[in-house]
């Protein structure tokens, strides 16, 4: 009963970033204009759920070993939400590389400019920043006399 309550807040949650983000999207959609789409989202083949939330169809449609939420993706803003929920997936994954950040996060959501996000948050996380210091380039000193008067 709990997890029925759950799910019914995460989809309403994100039917109203979607909602804000992307009002013209949205309207498109519902009107089945899915054709005149004209922003950045288009080529991610949009489509509306049964709880009026915008995915992406993807080419593995008829595979069907994945869920439907594995297979269509939930499309997800640039917003500080979506920034906060990467960041607890980089943290709960244990401070997971960029792309298996991105991997983790796509299984569910498909951000929009969302390498470019993972990128802003694992740059900035300490902890990955401590755990890869940058090697140092060592600087060649001058040969000795002996070795170049030969």
């Amino acid at each position: 009963m709990d997890a029925d309550y759950e799910l019914l807040g995460k989809n309403k949650v994100i039917h109203l970033i979607q909602l804000h983000f992307f009002p013209q999207e949205l309207k498109k959609l519902t009107k089945g204009k899915e054709d005149s789409l004209s922003s950045s989202i288009k080529q991610l083949s949009p489509f509306l759920d049964n709880y009026g939330i915008m995915r992406t169809r993807g080419r593995i449609g008829e595979f069907e070993i994945l869920t439907n939420e594995n297979k269509h993706q939930i499309i997800m803003p640039k917003c500080q939400f979506v920034y906060n929920l990467i960041r607890q997936i980089h943290f709960g994954n244990l401070h997971s590389t960029k792309l298996s950040t991105l991997f983790f996060v796509r299984q569910v959501y498909w951000p929009v400019q969302g390498k470019a996000m993972i990128h802003k948050i694992t740059s900035k996380c300490i902890k990955c920043f401590r755990a890869s210091p940058k090697c140092r380039k060592q600087i060649m000193g001058d040969l000795p006399p002996e070795r170049v008067n030969q």
